[in-house]
């Protein structure tokens, strides 16, 4: 057995019982493959990544990891032959599908043998991998060689009168951000979420799957407008609220990278908060300015650093009630990832990723592929009470950025 010390999956597993914290991603494929040919592909898969073939277990309030003695894995994959047309809903599906099995991952093969389609979906507890991680592990389904995802991680340094504004006032911007943001949580958890503990949040999940958004045109934007990629699509999430909520302050989860690619989950979640009403240059500017601070300053480094300590004396019980209570208390998540090189994997011609979401949030899944940009909102059932109308505020909220003046 090995003790799995990272604190996030430990906070993240304390869920599994609930099924929350869940990523699916799913591939399209360009042909039917034949069925041993998806399960040797599968087995290779686990061969490349031990951890699929391993299961929690808590012992005295450690966890570890520990391997999985069975020696088959048929429960944990599924085939289905089905009409192509039908592979979106068996996406909303499969972001319903309880883990029960004793490895808290399933993956689902269906094909189209008359459109010579097929789609891969693959579900995982969070606490297994992050975003970037699954990446890894799902490119070893379609090839042996191993691409390191975050040596496409581009970041400029600033100027050093820039680093310096940033590690100085972006910390204390930041600092004042969260303190901000922790009083609110403290106020509603003594106030209000109180009041309404026994008001249960709906259980099944339901999504929006946006039609693509060509990368090569935002790119293109974003550098004339000198911001990234990232600013364009965290403002898109934001525009989007006042198009369809009305003017408001948004507090946002946002996962930031902390050890690349050297354990389980390697990010932090950050409560990030910004107006809504803002004209679209001033939004894309604040937006920027706001990831500036948090790429550039002490912030994101000391918060882990904190939390690495906290982990270590309080509960996991503690550390799970805190959790839920941040997702209680942010209107959005805004989490996205860097697909793998499409060039690398001829036959699969898209890749989307959805992960369930915990209270009231909505979350924006976004990830890149080739020259595509996918969106899928997620969030539990009655949350969004107009999803034709959320939709379509995503599109407009996309035409309104596009046509932002220079900054």
């Amino acid at each position: 057995m090995i003790p799995l010390n990272n604190y996030l999956s430990n906070t993240l597993y304390s869920d599994t019982q609930e099924d929350l914290h869940a990523i699916l991603v799913y591939a399209d494929i360009n042909t039917v493959l034949p069925e041993e040919q998806f399960t040797d592909m599968l087995m290779r898969c686990i061969t490349m990544n031990p951890i699929l073939n391993k299961c929690f277990t808590s012992i005295n309030g450690t966890l570890y990891l520990e391997d999985d003695t069975s020696l088959t894995i048929e429960d944990n994959y599924c085939i289905k032959q089905m009409s192509s047309e039908e592979f979106d809903n068996e996406a909303y599906a499969m972001l319903n599908k309880p883990l029960t099995m004793k490895k808290k991952w399933f993956c689902l093969y269906c094909f189209d043998q008359i459109e010579n389609k097929s789609c891969i979906f693959f579900k995982i507890n969070h606490a297994y991998a992050d975003g970037y991680q699954l990446m890894k592990i799902l490119s070893s389904i379609f090839s042996v060689e191993e691409e390191n995802i975050t040596d496409r991680f581009k970041r400029t340094a600033p100027n050093p009168c820039n680093q310096l504004y940033y590690l100085i006032i972006g910390t204390i911007l930041l600092l004042f951000r969260t303190s901000y943001f922790l009083c609110k949580m403290l106020k509603n958890y003594l106030f209000t979420n109180k009041a309404n503990a026994k008001a249960n949040a709906p259980i099944e999940s339901d999504c929006i799957l946006c039609k693509p958004f060509d990368f090569d045109e935002i790119k293109a934007f974003t550098k004339r407008e000198n911001i990234t990629v990232n600013d364009f699509l965290y403002s898109l999430m934001i525009k989007t609220s006042y198009l369809y909520n009305g003017e408001k302050r948004i507090y946002a989860g946002t996962p930031f990278n902390v050890s690349k690619m050297s354990s389980n989950n390697n990010f932090i979640p950050i409560a990030l908060n910004i107006k809504n009403n803002l004209d679209s240059k001033t939004l894309l500017t604040q937006v920027h300015e706001m990831f500036n601070c948090c790429k550039y300053s002490m912030f994101i480094p000391l918060v882990h650093y904190a939390m690495s300590i906290i982990y270590t004396f309080l509960p996991m019980s503690m550390c799970s009630s805190a959790h839920h209570c941040i997702f209680e208390n942010i209107d959005y998540n805004y989490t996205n990832i860097i697909c793998p090189d499409s060039k690398r994997f001829p036959i699969v011609a898209n890749a989307r990723f959805l992960t369930t979401t915990i209270k009231k949030e909505i979350c924006f899944n976004i990830n890149s592929f080739g020259s595509t940009i996918n969106i899928i909102c997620t969030f539990k059932k009655g949350v969004v009470g107009d999803k034709k109308r959320l939709e379509e505020c995503i599109y407009e909220a996309y035409n309104n950025l596009k046509g932002a003046q220079p900054l």
